[in-house]
């Protein structure tokens, strides 16, 4: 199913989404015809991977879209519903959406009717084993093999119970009280366990019945923001997914950062629970968003803050041995920031913080605007764990160059890398406001002296903070306003 940008589905599309749609309905469409290897598992789950920022709900949401005109598709997002504490019911509602051009209503509704009666068992805790007088592992273990009389199992159960208890009149009270509980819950159990069959049952009617639909199977469904929402909602969503949905011509599709998730489990079970390895019970494939261009990526982070052209200012450039001693900043942006990022060997991962401590930085500058060829790898340090005004290593070439002598009209002379640039500034910075600025009024005086002038103006005890001489200070006061995202 190939379509094009002409239907709406992927119009700001700036990471070439719409390419990865096609590859992950190719490899769905190839899963949902084979045979379930394992009778254990008959559903199928994918996880698709990205960290934030990346677009991978913009990504899911369009490719539901994407999908809707081949098969029913769901999309439900976690994040949004976690405050019901009922992950079923959030299911359910999505695929009675998912459903709605399927031709047979009343197979659905049956399907919905067996899913309520599960909801209200779940919500009761009537599935779940335990102690106290939930059932226990050998009560529940008398239901599923014959040879195990269910009476010694409550008796066993209930004797645990009545540990401790004293008085032998109380004792004996507790005890009957208990078995009545205990075999009331056994009763439950076995009804919940009834119409969790009848639910997959159901569904595997509606599967079947697609066949013979415009929707063909496998019905897809979307969970979104897995990794935003509380992990214990999280928990009992893929736990459900497992145990209820687990049929043939059901694939899911769950967005997340499984790092962050399992991370997050760990710390809901305690450090010694392995959060990543209990996921992996749950996901049988994998699928990593490719990571976006970091200009793209820069653009759209650029867009979304008040940053301005006119809040920074670049030393006149050449770039590939085109000589540039003006540009539009606004575009240009983008541009110089991802080309010194890649220098100094950081990737998109970063872009986040880095155009969080350019927006923290130009409020704080008073309308100064801020020498980005000097600002930005002093913030780069800051972001690798370096001292506050000690400039990073760089990691990859670049062919860009400061031009230092620009005659009128013409840049000309002495082109220097982004490194020699800092290292000169850096020199001339040594030096007192009153020797730079003499210094720079010269016809002759070098751009990076004029920098350098403006960076330590006159008439200052010390450099305010928008001065470039205490740009190390200004980006200490920005790293007090860390992103919780980052």
């Amino acid at each position: 199913m190939r379509r094009g940008k002409s239907d709406g589905i992927w119009d700001g599309d700036l990471f070439d989404r719409a390419v990865e749609a096609e590859q992950l309905h190719a490899y769905i469409q190839s899963i949902a015809a084979r045979t379930p290897i394992r009778e254990d598992k008959q559903s199928f789950t994918i996880s698709v991977e990205g960290r934030y920022g990346q677009g991978k709900t913009y990504f899911l949401k369009r490719f539901a879209r994407y999908l809707s005109n081949a098969h029913p598709v769901a999309y439900c997002d976690a994040w949004a519903d976690d405050f019901t504490d009922e992950p079923l019911t959030a299911l359910a509602a999505t695929l009675k959406d998912a459903l709605g051009q399927f031709h047979d209503k009343e197979k659905v509704e049956t399907f919905l009717t067996k899913t309520g009666t599960v909801t209200k068992i779940v919500s009761r805790g009537l599935l779940r084993r335990g102690a106290g007088l939930l059932i226990t592992d050998s009560a529940v273990a008398a239901l599923d093999a014959l040879n195990v009389n269910i009476d010694e199992a409550i008796e066993d159960a209930t004797e645990k119970i009545g540990e401790g208890i004293a008085d032998d009149a109380a004792s004996t009270r507790f005890e009957n009280t208990a078995r009545k509980i205990m075999l009331d819950r056994i009763a439950q159990f076995k009804k919940g366990r009834s119409a969790i069959d009848e639910v997959k049952k159901s569904l595997r009617s509606i599967i079947s019945s697609l066949e013979n639909s415009q929707l063909k199977p496998p019905i897809v469904i979307i969970v979104d923001e897995l990794d935003r929402c509380r992990p214990d909602y999280a928990i009992s969503l893929l736990e459900q997914i497992k145990h209820l949905f687990d049929v043939p011509g059901v694939i899911f599709v769950l967005g997340m950062n499984s790092e962050q998730l399992g991370h997050s489990i760990s710390g809901l079970y305690g450090s010694n629970f392995d959060g990543h390895s209990y996921l992996k019970r749950f996901i049988d494939r994998s699928y990593r968003m490719r990571e976006a261009r970091l200009e793209k990526l820069l653009k759209v982070l650029i867009r979304r803050t008040s940053l301005r052209g006119d809040h920074f200012y670049v030393p006149p450039m050449s770039l590939d041995d085109t000589n540039r001693s003006r540009f539009y900043m606004e575009t240009f942006l983008p541009l110089f920031i991802s080309e010194m990022m890649n220098h100094y060997g950081l990737g998109a991962r970063e872009s986040f913080s880095i155009i969080d401590m350019l927006e923290t930085g130009a409020a704080l500058t008073e309308g100064h605007p801020i020498n980005l060829a000097y600002y930005l790898p002093l913030a780069i340090g800051l972001l690798q764990g370096l001292e506050p005004g000690a400039f990073p290593k760089p990691r990859n070439p670049t062919t860009w160059r400061y031009l230092m002598r620009p005659s009128r009209g013409i840049n000309n002379g002495d082109p220097v890398s982004p490194d020699e640039y800092l290292s000169l500034l850096q020199g001339h910075l040594e030096s007192s406001a009153e020797a730079l600025s003499k210094s720079a009024s010269l016809t002759s005086a070098t751009e990076v002296l004029r920098d350098a002038a403006r960076a330590k103006p006159t008439g200052y005890k010390s450099p305010p903070l928008w001065a470039g001489a205490s740009y190390p200070r200004l980006l200490q006061t920005v790293a007090r306003f860390s992103s919780p995202e980052t």
